[in-house]
């Protein structure tokens, strides 16, 4: 997918405001990585190590300008987006910028009710 000069420009500016929100969240992450890992422990609940993962830029790159772009092709209905008009509307559009996973071990659990 070609950038467009414009979204490019915004992508330079968001660059910093990315990275800054990464490191928070690396911090974040951490903390309630250590919080629940402590929970369980303490509570005796058998777990997987808690794995979490940080968008990286050149994801977020890829996602924004595909969101970019779908804006552009939807500025005439009615329930159109406005296109980005700032670095926070950026991150903003990144719902899926930090995730985390927590597997619980539930011995002698049926499989069909360990997802609940």
């Amino acid at each position: 997918m070609e950038i467009d000069d414009g979204l490019n420009h915004s992508l330079e500016r968001l660059y910093s405001h990315f990275h800054q929100k990464v490191d928070t969240m690396t911090f974040y992450t951490a903390e309630v990585v250590r919080i629940y890992s402590a929970a369980l422990d303490a509570s005796n609940i058998r777990h997987a190590p808690i794995t979490s993962q940080i968008k990286s830029w050149e994801s977020a790159k890829r996602t924004i300008s595909r969101q970019h772009e779908e804006r552009n092709q939807r500025t005439r209905l009615p329930d159109a987006l406005f296109p980005f008009q700032t670095p926070e509307d950026m991150l903003g559009a990144l719902h899926d910028f930090c995730g985390m996973r927590i597997s619980l071990d539930f011995p002698g659990r049926s499989l069909k009710y360990a997802n609940y």
